[in-house]
């Protein structure tokens, strides 16, 4: 049997050992290299590398090439000065862009890259300025980018804008991962009077037979501005055509803001498709975007045409200033919403147009305190909802939109709506218990704390008497 042996690279010399078959490249203060470029320029494709990056602060305007073609690279920071042993905190190692370009920019034209344990800072740039993921050809490159802080980068052009924190752009075979990171106080501002600011957050786009997972982020306070321009998607914007497939997993979209004149389509999240591609999103949370424009846009934008199919399921938007959700549905695309939450949007809660042959239904869905609950145009499929009913929510003003005992959209669901059920609810509890799915995001009652009006405060209410 063949072992392959790991070589560890150090500030006191050559360090040979069994390492995962593995080649260790170390970067530091006690690593053999000074800088993460440094390390990056030394991986032979198609290989297996590791760089391990000492905690600590780098100004640098990293660049993965297309000179690596195949083989696996993985970047992890937070490591102590031996590099034995490696922080999970995505703060204690600091890639910092210096305000002059993107911060890391992936152009790989095959193999596997992941990238974790950073924070990703300071990038200023006309596109993509925190991570930018432009791959080189038609290879089948996975890039994965995971646990990292990407905050405080910024856009800026007069042109098209986006990816304040994190851009993707495949249209190959290529796939894209983004899991796990908090993704905040990024901007994209559109100087132009003709163009789009969108994606401060994260955008992204997959074309040809590319594929995108957007997973377990937390999406906060990124800002797209523009004085004439639209805004869009400002958490995130992901598309995909032809043939492309995404999906959009478990994500807090929270506090984003549209700024500028009121030309805005979304101010949390929005998902789009055209050609014969799908996008399936569950279990996330759209909570308080801000449209600070005064136009009303919701936050959470779907759109689609062509034979193109998306799912939205188990998953809350609230608490919006304007509308919740806004779907088009064109062609001959189909559109399935099961198991939402939306509640408490000033404007529209859930609005559907549908065109020509097009297909759209909504079931086991919460509406409600909204400023309109629903607003469809076409022959939307209904069934199973709890519209305008209070469906006795545990407390909607700290954003909890599960279900107390004695809701009336407990055990009230269809078990086989259009398109299925979701795997799981959006705290990732079993989809169905008691044999019938209960209608809303949330699966299950909570037992109120107390008893006998207790919890509403007024003392005239309560009683001496034990249950």
């Amino acid at each position: 049997m063949q072992h392959r042996i790991g070589v560890l690279i150090v500030a006191s010399g050559l360090v040979v050992g069994q390492v995962s078959a593995q080649t260790v490249l170390a970067v530091g203060p006690h690593g053999a290299h000074g800088s993460i470029q440094s390390a990056v320029n030394a991986v032979i494709s198609g290989g297996e590398t590791e760089i391990r990056v000492e905690a600590g602060s780098y100004t640098e305007n990293l660049y993965v090439g297309p000179g690596f073609s195949s083989g696996t690279l993985e970047v992890t920071g937070g490591w102590n000065a031996t590099f034995t042993d490696r922080s999970g905190d995505p703060s204690v190692t600091v890639v910092d862009g210096g305000g002059a370009g993107t911060v890391v920019t992936v152009q790989i034209s095959g193999g596997s890259l992941v990238f974790q344990g950073f924070t990703v800072t300071n990038g200023f740039a006309s596109q993509g300025a925190g991570i930018s993921i432009i791959p080189f050809g038609d290879g089948a490159a996975t890039i994965t980018v995971r646990n990292n802080h990407i905050v405080g980068n910024t856009v800026s052009a007069d042109a098209y804008v986006d990816g304040g924190g994190v851009e993707a752009a495949l249209d190959g075979g290529e796939s894209v991962v983004i899991d796990g990171n908090r993704i905040a106080d990024n901007v994209v501002e559109c100087t132009g009077s003709t163009q789009a600011a969108g994606g401060a957050g994260i955008n992204v786009t997959v074309i040809g037979s590319a594929s995108f997972l957007v997973a377990n982020n937390v999406i906060t306070d990124n800002r797209a501005i523009a004085a004439n321009a639209q805004k869009r998607g400002v958490g995130h914007f992901c598309f995909a055509g032809e043939n492309g497939t995404g999906e959009v997993l478990d994500n807090v979209v929270a506090r984003n803001r549209a700024e500028g004149s009121p030309s805005v389509t979304s101010s949390g999240g929005q998902l789009s498709i055209t050609g014969s591609g799908n996008i399936v999103a569950r279990r996330n949370l759209w909570l308080a975007n801000i449209d600070a424009t005064g136009s009303g846009a919701g936050q959470l934008r779907t759109a689609q045409s062509n034979s193109s199919t998306m799912v939205v399921s188990d998953s809350v938007i609230a608490a919006s200033e304007h509308d919740g959700v806004f779907a088009t549905v064109s062609e001959t695309s189909e559109l399935r919403l099961c198991n939402l939450t939306v509640a408490d949007n000033e404007g529209t809660g859930l609005g559907i147009i549908q065109f020509t042959s097009s297909v759209a239904s909504v079931y086991n869905t919460i509406a409600f305190g909204n400023g309109t609950d629903t607003s469809f145009d076409g022959t939307v499929d209904t069934g199973s909802n709890l519209f305008g009913v209070d469906p006795v929510f545990v407390s909607p003003s700290s954003f909890d939109y599960r279900l107390l005992v004695g809701s009336p959209a407990e055990d009230a669901g269809d078990n086989f709506p259009p398109g299925g059920l979701g795997p799981s609810d959006a705290g990732g509890q079993p989809r169905i218990v008691n044999g019938t799915v209960d209608i809303g995001a949330y699966e299950g009652t909570i037992e109120p704390i107390f008893v006998d009006g207790f919890e509403s405060g007024n003392t005239s209410e309560w009683s001496t008497t034990v249950p």
